[in-house]
């Protein structure tokens, strides 16, 4: 950078004097200052772009970052500062960011912040500040109105990184929290670190519930990007949102907040939830809904239902997809839809898959000793949440071992949705699986998004066109999206399954179009049976009965 590009920014130097890297908006790194024995600082700094990029301001002109660079005892303590450069309409060029080194200041510092009112972590205001500035702004806090003042965030499953990374890597986690949060507020808000993993926010003015959340998915996402760049991995963070009103204490705020957080923390995590008191007696019946449902677990009170797949061209039963059920003691039969999606948000979806697996494989282990040398394989689903639980490879491993099936006879499902949500995970998890024999399919194939961009990604056998596709036959329309996935199974070397054939049309012309194997009322609609091998049975009923109609 030259001397005269310098004096552009001489403000912005004089309050911190150091190395001047400029950014287009894109993150783009455009002119620097720094000398050869900066440029490894400046590639670490453009790894933090997203504590810089416009939209990361919101309200205030400057943005500060501290962070640290180098290794062990030879850390640099260093701070960032960014200002926006503008063109003389007010637009957005560029991102200017001045960074010095303050080690020789921060230890300093750090000798004598156990004794201020500051955590000696992160630098952050500690509880006892917060309860202190809420005890003198009580009034101000009730005037504004019911508006949302008060954040308290918890990072998810944060106990297990100190238990896998060690307490150094979980530090080094706290700090960068820590500067991602404060990144993500206006100059009046603070961020406070209360206990462990647990901060939080109090906003200087109120926000009304839209802004306030849109913050909170700011500071996940900020949290997310921190860890990664600290972990190699994204961590999740719970938050709570609370409203200040007339007559209510400091203390209640706080409390409304935490609570709140619970509140998100108990939906999964990686939420936010403002409190109400309608919020809060929903979250009081799904955890008592939750307890019913591992108790159901426990207590073998889940059921399995069997979907024939046929072979389109011999007309043979050769497989089944299992299909859970729960039989409730006093609401009945349930249906998937009514309790998986609570199972994924309580952390009880690995204990529902592997009791699912246990029941379908000790089903399929039984079919196989009674009729040795016969082809036939089991689907069992699993969920977006089954691929982020790092047990869930050791859990489809156990069930195999334990009812002694061959791997390549059992095919797990997921959707396309649930591979897009994180498609970096879903490659590892599949992978793994693959590695261990397990056939792989993409149920629902064509709802998703992104379809034909990833599946070359993805290691995967089969693909199951959605039953949208296959009931609207023979429509042109149909048949198109039908002809293009069997087309583009066929050149990635892949099995096709149509659901939800429901005539005997469809299933010849599907045939004819290339797909292999189909399900569907037309078959069976999913049965119980004591032994798999009464699915032939039903199907060869169901075929008379059509030819009957």
């Amino acid at each position: 950078m030259t001397e005269s590009v310098d004096r552009r920014y001489e403000a912005l130097l004089a309050a911190v004097p150091g190395v001047v890297c400029r950014y287009l908006l894109d993150g783009t790194l455009t002119e620097s200052s720094a000398l050869d024995r900066d440029l490894e600082l400046v590639d670490e700094l453009s790894k933090r772009w997203s504590h810089f990029r416009p939209d990361a301001f919101g309200e205030r002109h400057t943005v500060e970052l501290t962070w640290q660079h180098g290794r062990r005892d030879n850390d640099r303590w260093l701070v960032s500062r960014a200002a926006l450069e503008r063109d003389e309409n007010g637009d957005v060029l560029a991102v200017v960011v001045v960074t010095s080194d303050v080690t020789s200041l921060h230890v300093a510092e750090e000798r004598v912040v156990a004794t201020s009112r500051h955590d000696g972590l992160t630098g952050l205001p500690n509880a006892a500040q917060l309860a202190e500035l809420l005890e003198t702004d009580v009034d101000e806090l009730a005037a504004t109105g019911p508006t949302i003042r008060m954040a308290v965030l918890d990072i998810d499953g944060f106990a297990q990184v100190n238990a896998t990374d060690g307490y150094r890597r979980g530090d080094e986690v706290l700090k960068a929290t820590a500067q991602a949060i404060a990144a993500c507020l206006r100059e009046a808000d603070v961020a406070f670190r209360l206990v462990d993993d647990e901060f939080a926010v109090l906003f200087a003015a109120g926000l009304d519930a839209e802004h306030a959340v849109a913050v909170a998915s700011r500071m996940r996402a900020a949290i997310g990007d921190a860890s990664e760049a600290v972990l190699g991995r994204r961590l999740t963070m719970s938050v709570g949102l609370a409203r200040s009103e007339p007559g209510l204490s400091p203390a209640a705020l706080s409390e409304r907040a935490g609570l709140a957080a619970d509140s998100a923390s108990d939906l999964g995590g990686d939420a936010a939830v403002i409190f109400d008191d309608a919020a809060r007696q929903v979250s009081a019946d799904e955890q008592d809904r939750a307890e019913q449902l591992r108790r159901a677990i426990d207590e073998d009170q889940l059921v399995v239902a069997f979907q024939p797949l046929v072979d389109l061209q011999s007309h043979e039963v050769v497989g089944a997809e299992a299909l859970v059920r729960w039989q409730h003691p006093t609401d009945g039969l349930l249906l998937p839809d009514e309790f998986v999606p609570l199972a994924e948000r309580m952390g009880l979806v690995v204990d529902l898959t592997r009791a699912v697996l246990d029941r379908s494989l000790r089903a399929l282990a039984e079919f196989h000793h009674a009729h040795p040398g016969v082809r036939f394989s089991l689907s069992v689903n699993m969920s977006a949440a089954d691929l982020a639980q790092p047990l869930f490879i050791e859990v489809v491993h156990d069930a195999l071992e334990s009812h002694d099936i061959e791997p390549a006879s059992l095919c797990l499902e997921l959707t396309e949705t649930a591979v897009i949500e994180d498609l970096d995970l879903a490659i590892s998890t599949l992978r793994q699986l693959r590695d261990l024999g397990v056939t792989i399919a993409i149920d629902d194939f064509g709802t998703g998004y992104a379809s034909l961009s990833v599946l070359r990604e993805l290691p995967v056998d089969r693909l199951k066109i959605d039953q949208t596709f296959v009931r609207g036959l023979p429509r042109p329309a149909d048949l198109a999206v039908v002809r293009l996935v069997v087309g583009l199974a066929r050149e990635l070397d892949l099995v096709v399954t149509a659901e939800g054939i429901g005539t005997t049309a469809q299933a010849e012309q599907l045939q004819q179009l290339g797909c292999a194997t189909g399900q569907g009322s037309l078959f069976s609609a999913p049965v119980f049976v004591g032994d798999l091998s009464e699915l032939g049975d039903v199907v060869a009923r169901r075929a008379t009965n059509v030819r009957a109609e």
